[in-house]
Order: structure tokens, then sequence, then C-alpha cells
């Protein structure tokens, strides 16, 4: 169901009839599968809006529409009168401040804000200090705000009247999107009613926004037995507002398939005033706070700012995931998939006739063969590269895994001249089939016919592209050595090679040398940022000492009465996490708290063989709680939904779970966490790091797993009070943290120090007192 389409309203302009009309195009797309958001009081001037903004377009419904007699024909006359009188997606004029001045400064725009909000949050002007500051010395800034500091306006407000007064942008980078929406949807309105006339706008990785060249060939394949079929997908596409995935209906159209493609020719298309891509693209160029991802943001780093554009000041939010991002970045990956996808849009061309016959028309005789030879050139070079890349990865199978004994695990190698040795012939034969492959696509590209085969030229020239960057990856995989980066093998359940995959092993200088030469300003922003009060770890890992200047430095702790309100049990008695025993006394935990407390409650694990144990043993007590477990095929967000209508339901979660959700009050009282979060010392990044640290005669424990653990913990510790006047109980079950030395350190960074060692028998009744005090 499409949100932006409720903002349809009651139309005044054309009274009873345009309410029949909105409802028969309402009864038509409920007729044929699509449940329809339009609303009994939408009129037919508000439908006809959305659809004039929408990402089809109207005079392309209207002519279908006119072929069936639809009753709701009149809504898209209209609907392309507007399309008509108006350019698509253009962004409005921008209201500049008078003087170049700026409205208010941040004191009185803080002071707007805490009357608006009904309370004064300290700690939220003071972190707004640190933002503003580092806008406007050219500084970078590390601030840790706690739950319920307000962080996201704590940095939106000065950043909007810095973009305000400087007239440069501000780019916000989430990691997840999730809380790229929360920003977008949630804190902009409440910034827009601080600072007036910011244009805030987002902008989402290409595979989020419908193709509407792909959405207008899907509906012309649903017309074979008649227009309807067809018409009912095409309006609830274009009922889908700005086209972006997430806005979209519950129809069809959602799909991969009608997404926009990796390589698109963006302005060059057909459709490009209506692509709701080229149009985010636009207004995200306009806009003065825009809101990105940590992927999207690097990507466009990497390929010299073509896609954001122009930008020098940037807000990382979840900046404890940055140098996961920048080593996800600059990995190096070929995966068993990748050839089928990147010749896919060739396949497609081989079976659309009326190409190879418009290429006649320029292309006499190309590859000594004419246009008929150069069709079947192009087959039979394209299915080379198809065969020799599969029996690569066969050769690989068969020489490094030939009894299948490495399954759903990682194999690490350190030297790729020998692990590829017997594999060699396999690797020059699909080098040199995409060499071949490469120089008949640029015989195509070369030729000199009609316009019309202009798209498939430039889809050609992409595939060229993608396969250059296949056959150079494969060529530094297959090199794979060198003490800066880490090169594995990554093998499916059934022992098959799933992907070759090499990463940098550290990132420290390649993101110092970002922030150096693209930013003027950067703040990296978290709730779990510092490690006992010093950023020296993140500063190390991102290297952000070794960019000139000394950073600014604030830690804001929560105002929530931790204290008061949170429960700390560290559970002893269950052994060591690591026995194969351990699941089964966790569940026998679990189910005890789940019965006894009837309370909301989740569990966090560390890998999902653990948690899919534990699901199997709680599966008798169905009946007596609803039990919601991560993995098994249903969303996060759909989880999260359900786990918020049952009063007494147990969430066992895994890895996503373990932040960027949100369930205050009554929606979550009890926080289970079975283990420590260490990293996985078999993980082929995690072990080659561990190696290093060792050589260099440090210590790969204190140096590595333990801060990654301790913030780990606290993302995982914060899911549970989440607003001033929550209370729950956080029940640890690794006795560890007891018996080890490194548990001192740990507790210490847990938000709540209201701490108590309980034996496993007691450690349900002791959460029953809890619940019970006053």
């Amino acid at each position: 169901m499409s949100g932006v389409r409720r903002r349809a309203g009651t139309s005044t302009r054309h009274g009873a009839p345009s309410g029949r009309r909105a409802r028969a195009l309402s009864s038509f797309l409920d007729s044929h599968g699509y449940p329809s958001a339009i609303s009994e009081e939408a009129g037919a001037d508000s439908l006809a809006r959305l659809i004039a903004d929408g990402p089809v377009p109207p005079s392309y419904l209207l002519s279908l529409a006119e072929r069936c007699g639809a009753a709701f024909s009149p809504i898209l006359e209209e609907a392309s009168a507007l399309s008509r009188a108006e350019a698509p997606g253009a962004a409005a004029p921008r209201e500049h401040l008078p003087g170049g001045g700026r409205a208010l400064g941040l004191e009185e725009a803080f002071a707007r804000l805490f009357e608006t909000l009904g309370e004064e949050r300290a700690g939220q002007l003071e972190m707004a200090r640190a933002v503003d500051r580092a806008l406007r010395e050219d500084a970078v800034a590390l601030v840790e705000a706690g739950t319920g500091t307000g962080k996201s306006l704590g940095y939106l407000v000065p950043a909007a009247l810095f973009a305000r007064e400087s007239g440069e942008r501000v780019i916000v980078s989430t990691y997840t999107k999730n809380l790229q929406d929360q920003l977008y949807r949630k804190e902009t309105p409440l910034l827009e009613s601080v600072v007036p006339l910011v244009r805030t706008e987002r902008l989402l990785g290409r595979e989020n926004y419908l193709c509407t060249r792909s959405v207008v060939s899907h509906a012309a394949s649903l017309m074979e037995g008649g227009v309807e079929p067809g018409l009912a997908y095409a309006i609830d596409a274009a009922l889908g507002g700005d086209g972006a995935c997430d806005t979209a209906a519950a129809g069809g159209h959602r799909s991969p398939s009608v997404s926009a493609p990796a390589r698109c020719p963006m302005n060059a298309c057909a459709f490009a005033d209506r692509c709701p891509l080229v149009r985010a693209r636009r207004r995200a160029r306009e806009a003065e706070v825009l809101f990105v991802n940590h992927a999207l943001l690097l990507t466009d780093y990497r390929q010299g700012g073509g896609v954001i554009g122009p930008y020098s000041r940037v807000v990382f939010d979840e900046a404890h995931h940055l140098e996961r991002c920048v080593v996800e970045n600059l990995s190096v990956r070929a995966s068993r998939e990748d050839c089928r996808r990147m010749l896919e849009p060739l396949r497609a061309a081989l079976r659309n006739e009326e190409i190879w016959k418009l290429l006649a028309l320029g292309l006499r005789d190309a590859a000594g063969a004419g246009t008929k030879g150069l069709k079947e050139v192009t087959a039979n070079a394209a299915a080379a590269v198809e065969r020799s890349y599969a029996s690569l990865f066969r050769a690989l199978e068969d020489l490094l895994n030939p009894s299948r004994a490495f399954r759903g695990t990682k194999l690490r190698y350190t030297d790729g001249g020998e692990t590829f040795a017997d594999a060699r012939g396999e690797l020059n034969c699909i080098l040199s089939d995409i060499n071949k492959l490469k120089e008949t696509l640029k015989a195509i590209n070369e030729t000199s016919a009609p316009k019309d085969l202009d798209p498939f030229r430039q889809e050609a020239g992409y595939v060229s592209e993608e396969l250059a960057t296949l056959a150079e990856g494969l060529r530094f995989l297959s090199a794979g050595c060198g003490e800066e980066s880490v090169f594995w093998l990554d093998w499916n359940a059934d022992g098959s090679l799933r992907e070759l995959c090499g990463s940098p092993l550290e990132i420290d200088r390649s993101f110092a040398d970002y922030l150096e030469s693209f930013m003027g300003s950067a703040v990296l922003t978290s709730a779990t940022l510092s490690e006992e009060g010093s950023f020296a770890f993140v500063k190390e890992r991102l290297g952000v000492g070794l960019v000139p200047g000394r950073p600014i430095e604030t830690i804001i702790p929560s105002p929530f009465p931790y204290d008061e309100r949170c429960l700390v049990l560290i559970v002893t008695g269950l052994g060591d996490p690591n026995e194969d025993a351990f699941a089964s006394r966790v569940s026998a935990v679990v189910g005890s708290l789940a019965a006894e407390l009837r309370r909301r409650a989740m569990v966090l694990f560390t890998s999902y063989r653990l948690c899919r144990a534990v699901a199997r043993d709680l599966e008798p007590l169905r009946d007596r709680f609803t039990i919601l477990v991560q993995g098994s095929g249903e969303s996060r967000e759909s989880l999260s939904g359900r786990f918020r209508r049952d009063e007494a339901a147990l969430l066992l979660g895994v890895a996503s779970f373990w932040e960027g959700v949100d369930f205050p009050g009554e929606e979550l009282e009890c926080l289970v966490i079975p283990k420590v979060p260490f990293p996985v010392p078999s993980e082929p990044v995690v072990e080659a790091r561990s190696q290093r640290l060792s050589a260099l005669g440090e210590d790969p424990f204190e140096k590595l797993f333990l801060p990654e653990a301790i913030m780990r913990m606290r993302q995982g510790a914060g899911r549970l009070i989440r607003r001033m006047d929550d209370r729950g109980v956080i029940v640890i079950l690794d006795e560890r943290l007891e018996t080890r030395p490194y548990g001192p350190a740990i507790l210490a960074a847990l938000p709540s120090q209201r701490i108590a060692h309980v034996p496993a028998g007691e450690c349900v009744e002791a959460a029953v007192r809890w619940f019970a005090e006053p």
C-alpha cells in the first residue's frame, strides 16, 4: 500500500462525478489484484495530481484506458494535461535568505526547538555546538551521543543552518535505510519547523527505484489477453509517488526485474523525463541537506562524484559501521552468478530480431560474416564466456574441494599463484573469451546504425565495461598475495564454490585520503563510538589521526536514569558458551523467563546456529506464547511489527536486531544476550588482522577482539531502554563475564551499572522480583 497515495484528499472541483470516477478507479485496481489505498473521499483532481507526478507517462495510461472505455479516463486526461503544463520532477526555485544571512542563530534555533518539544535537552545543544564548530572550522569531529540525547536533530539543525547561510550542501550519511527513512520522514518536519525553507531530500541506491521503461514493458507483457491487466498494473505503479520502491504499492511492480538496472542510460533514455532515478538525482543536487547511505556515498567517491554531485561537508551517523562499509566498498568479488547477470542484456537482445535487422542498415559485413553472422558471433562469444566462467568455478571445486569437505565456510589463501596453479588453463580461457566478446561488442558500438539502436548500443557498452571489471577482478584475485589484502574462497553449504573474495586488511590510509581530498568538514557520530571514554580505537581504525589538525572530540552521556530503570543479571552456572550443551541450557532459561514474565522478550544471538537450536528446543512452548525467529524467511520489519502487536511475544534475533530497531516502553521489557559478541576468529579478515597484530608484537585480543565486542555489546544492550520512563531487565548468560579478566571491562561499558550475579536457578525469580518492585 502506497503511503504516497494517502495524500489523495477530497476533491472540490469535480464534485460528485469526481468521487464516482475515483471509486471506479479504486474498484478497477481492486478487481485486478492491486489493493487500492484510494480513500472514499478522494477526488479526481487529487488523483490526477498524483498520477501526473508519478513515474508512468499519463498519456500512455490514457491511451490504454480509452482502448477499454474506462469510466475513470477523465482522471487520466487531467493528469496528462497537468504533466504537459509542468516539467515533471522539477525542483521548486530555492528561496534565499535576505542578504545571504540566516534567519536565526544556533542558540535561538534550539530555543525554538525546545519550545516545540516541550522540554530542554542540554546534551542535544552541546552536540549541536560541536557539529556547528566542525562545519565552520573545516574540522573533523567525533561525537558520541548516548541514547535519548536527540542525536538526529543535534546534527540536523546546525547542518541546516550552515547550509542555508553558506550555500554549501551538507550530506547526512547513515548505515541503515531504516535510519535514513526515520530522518527523512520523522525528523525533517521538525527540522523545517525550526529552520524554515531548508530543502531536504534523500537519495537511495538505484535498485530502490522503479524503472519506467521496465514498468511499461512489463505492462505490455500482461496485455496478451486484453488491455485491462496491463493498465491496472501501470496505474498501480503510477500511483507510487516518487517511484521509490518503499513508497510503491503492493503490486508486482516492486519486483527487482523492474527496478532501475545496474547500468542505466539515465538522461539518454526515452523515459528520462519520467524516470524516478533521474528525478531523484536531480532533486538531490538541489538539496541543502541530503540523506544518503554510507555505501552510496563511498561508491560515489570511487566513481569521481558523478552520482551525488559536489559536496565537502558530511555527517556520518552510525559511524561505528564506517570501517566495515569502506572495507566492503574496496573489496573485490567474483561470484558464481556474476557472468550470467552481466550477460542478461545480451540474451534479451539476441531474442529480439528487430535489433539485428536495424544493425543491417549500418553494418554490412561485421566480423566477416554479415549481420546474420554478427548475431551468431555475438551469441557464440557470449555462450563461450558463460561456459568458460562456469568451467573455472568447477575446476576450483574439483582441485580445492574434491571431497566437498568445505561446506558453508570461508577458506583463506595467501598465495594466489599456488592456489590457482592447476586452474591457470581455465583462468586464461575465461580471460581470452572475455576479450573476444568485448571486441564483438566494440564492433557493434562502432556501427552507424539508426538512432533507434542507441539503447542497445548503450547496453552493449555497459556489458563490455562490466566484463572488463570482471577480468580485472579475476586477475587480482588469482594473483592473491601481499600483506595489504586478504583473500578467500567462499563455499556454499553443498560444497560448491560461491565466490572468490579479496579485501583490504586496513583502510585507515584510504579513509584518511577521502577525508583530506573530499572533505571540508566531517562529523562522525554514533551512540557507541568510544571505548572507556576514548576515541582511540575508532581514530586508529579509520585513520582520523592521519588527517591534519586535531579532531573535535565530544562524549555526551545519555540522560536516561539507567541504574534506576534497568537491572542487569549476569547468570552463572551455564558453562562454556562454546560447548554443544550450552544451547539447551539457554533454551531452558529463555523458556522460563518468557513463561513466567509474560512480557515481550528478545534474545540476541551471535550466530544463526545457536538461534536455530534454541528455536527447536522452544517449539513445544508455542501454545503458551508467540515465538518469532529471524532467519525463517520473514523480514526484520515484518518480525518487528508482529512482535509489537503481541503482548507476550518472544523474538529470537541475530545480526540486524543488535541495532537499528526501536521497541520503547512495553514493546520490549526483557533482553537476553546468551554470548558476548566477539568477532569470529576464523573470519578471513579477522584472522588476517589478528596475525598482523601478533607479528607486530601486539595482543590481538586487547587491540581487536575486546574493543569490537564492547562496541557490539553496547549496541545490543541499547535496544532495551529507549525512553526516560522505560523499565526492563537485561539477562546475560555468558558466565565468562564473571570468570575471565576481561569481564569488568565489558560490564563497565554497559549502560546500567545496577548489576547482579545470580545462579541460573535464581535468574527467573530475580527478574520477577525486579518487575514486582514499585
